[in-house]
């Protein structure tokens, strides 16, 4: 998993209290320009239920995101196949 971000912001790493079982997370402390939001990237394998304790681990969290004064940004690892638009459709020989 990765963050990825413009080489014009400045990034710091986001050092979490705990380590989560259920889910994978990494974060940065980003600045431009004098402006500064924390970013945060979770990471759920799509095979797993979710249980109480994907819930008990997601607040303590946010609730450590919650003690920043500046904008939070959560979101997802966005793993995607490849449709290969670009390429053309092949026919098939009748």
């Amino acid at each position: 998993m990765v963050l990825l971000y413009k080489e014009s912001f400045t990034a710091k790493t986001l050092v979490f209290n705990g380590s989560p079982s259920t889910f994978e997370l990494i974060g940065a402390i980003l600045s431009a320009d004098g402006s500064i939001a924390v970013t945060v990237v979770v990471y759920r394998p799509g095979g797993d239920d979710v249980n109480q304790l994907f819930y008990d681990e997601l607040t303590t969290v946010l609730e450590q995101l919650a003690s920043y004064s500046c904008p939070v940004v959560v979101t997802d690892e966005h793993s995607h196949r490849c449709a290969w638009a670009w390429r053309p459709q092949r026919e098939t020989a009748q």
